[in-house]
């Protein structure tokens, strides 16, 4: 539909009931004038407002029809434009949620590393000299705390 009918299809639309409702007004006025009418001028007058009535009354159907099928065509083009709209949406999240995930893969690994890095360490010094294990501390006495294994640097200033 081009832009300028889009208007005044739209303009159009509250006129619809108003064009009804007028033709069926006429209607009954031009049988009234039908049935007392005296001369022929009056019958002429009748005829023309019972045509302009039918007229009316089917001018209002056709439009409202219009309207309909222009409706139907809308919704069509908004239900498209909203499953184009989600397919986007998905692409983006997914795009979000690998970034995310090859992130969180990239810290894990560097955490991994670190750890094996502070093993070798602590392996290292426990081979060197001057490396004693600590001897576990009784069950239920002072000190450490019950399963707790006391540091071998308890006591020393930071």
């Amino acid at each position: 539909m081009p832009a300028e009918e889009a208007p005044l299809k739209l303009a159009v639309r509250p006129l619809l009931p108003t064009l009804f409702w007028v033709g069926v007004g006429l209607a009954p006025l031009a049988a009234l004038l039908i049935l007392l009418a005296r001369g022929e001028g009056v019958l002429r007058i009748a005829a023309v407002l019972a045509v302009l009535g039918t007229v009316l009354i089917g001018l209002s159907v056709t439009l409202g029809r219009d309207v309909g099928v222009g409706r139907a065509g809308l919704e069509d083009r908004l239900l498209d434009e909203i499953d184009v709209l989600r397919e986007e949406l998905r692409t983006d999240i997914s795009t979000a949620a690998r970034g995310a995930h090859r992130v969180s893969g990239e810290q894990l690994q560097r955490l991994h590393d670190e750890v094996q890095s502070l093993r070798g360490q602590l392996e290292a010094m426990r081979s060197g000299p001057g490396w004693a294990e600590p001897a576990p501390a009784a069950p239920g006495r002072g000190g450490a705390h019950q399963g707790v294994a006391a540091s071998p640097y308890a006591g020393t200033a930071a």
